[in-house]
């Protein structure tokens, strides 16, 4: 039966994966936005990627980050998934965290992911839950939905799973979280047993992991 698992911050259901260890990964948009998603900043996935990883390798458009990032010893360069490149290597698994929907060329993005992917290598993809219970609610009493400038699209798991089977990937996880309510315990554990049995509709953001179809 899934459920809504109830995180700390957005990326805690990521760094939990116990198959991320020794393995080679690259992360696609690592440097994230905001002031949560800077170094040691509570979203800050590369530096707990980097603890599990056999290798790590990241890639983003703002060069001034990068440059940031690659003092502090990691090895992040300067690359559009929404254009064709190549780093002449291959990795285990392609982690893209809350990258998805700011994309325009979804074509050339997913080219670049299996040209990057090993043979049963892994894409993990974390994206907003378009079908939140919180952004309804939110649209029904403020007639908008507080979401970023640069959102070009939403998802659900039926259209990532379009999405995927278009581009000859199979899902193999699909789990949905939400940020832990922050109230009283009792009041709380109320909410969370209210939302957990309707992750549809009640989780914030959908993970899906998905590999190549065997061609």
């Amino acid at each position: 039966m899934k459920m809504v698992k109830f995180t700390k911050n957005r990326i805690e259901e990521i760094i939990k994966k116990d198959f991320l260890k020794n393995k080679t990964i690259l992360e696609v948009g690592c440097v994230g936005i905001g002031e949560d998603d800077k170094i040691n900043g509570e979203n800050f996935l590369h530096k707990h990627l980097k603890k599990v990883a056999k290798k790590l390798v990241g890639i983003d458009i703002n060069k001034k980050k990068v440059e940031e990032f690659n003092k502090k010893g990691y090895e992040v360069y300067v690359k559009d998934v929404e254009k064709t490149f190549d780093l002449k290597q291959k990795f285990d698994i392609i982690i893209v965290a809350k990258v998805l929907e700011h994309l325009q060329n979804l074509r050339i993005f997913f080219e670049n992911i299996k040209r990057h992917l090993k043979k049963n290598g892994l894409l993990l993809i974390l994206t907003p839950n378009a079908h939140s219970i919180s952004f309804f609610l939110k649209f029904l009493i403020k007639g908008k939905t507080e979401i970023s400038e640069t959102h070009t699209h939403w998802h659900d798991n039926q259209t990532l799973k379009n999405l995927l089977k278009i581009n000859n990937f199979e899902i193999i996880h699909e789990s949905y979280s939400h940020p832990r309510p922050i109230f009283n315990k009792l009041k709380g554990y109320l909410i969370q047993s209210l939302w957990i049995f309707l992750p549809k509709r009640m989780g914030r953001q959908i993970l899906i992991i998905a590999r190549t179809k065997n061609e």
